[in-house]
């Protein structure tokens, strides 16, 4: 939370002692919780510099929009890489249709949008759910 919104939040007067009590109970929460994500943002970025992550977070970091945090989320998700003999069989695992490509020798990026299932699939899994 920003300081500003923090201090405004700390000078509020409620109208019942009960509701000002409560109020400072949940800032109270909030700063530790600020505190714990620091530590843990801390932690996972001490973790994907390590000897083992190190590699593949620099290889996941490279994917456009992806910071440590998301990269980590990925070696920890997916685990093998190896199995993505393409980018294009990656993307299809993740669920997004990246649009891009290159225009002579310039590289043309456009929005990352998400891949629709095909309804027949989702009829297909309801109707095969009913027959079990």
């Amino acid at each position: 939370m920003d300081p500003t919104t923090r201090q405004w939040l700390l000078k509020l007067e409620m109208p019942y002692a009960y509701l000002q009590e409560v109020l400072s109970e949940h800032l109270l929460h909030l700063e530790y919780l600020e505190h714990d994500w620091d530590h843990l943002d801390e932690e996972i970025g001490n973790l994907a510099e390590s000897d083992i992550y190190a590699p593949f977070g620099e290889e996941a970091s490279g994917l456009e929009g992806i910071q440590t945090w998301a990269a980590m989320v990925l070696i920890a998700e997916i685990t093998d890489f190896r199995r993505f003999l393409e980018s294009k069989s990656f993307d299809g695992f993740s669920g997004v249709d990246p649009f891009g490509g290159y225009l002579g020798d310039k590289r043309k990026g456009g929005p990352i949008t998400r891949r629709a299932i095909p309804v027949s699939d989702h009829l297909d899994r309801g109707s095969s759910a009913l027959c079990e």
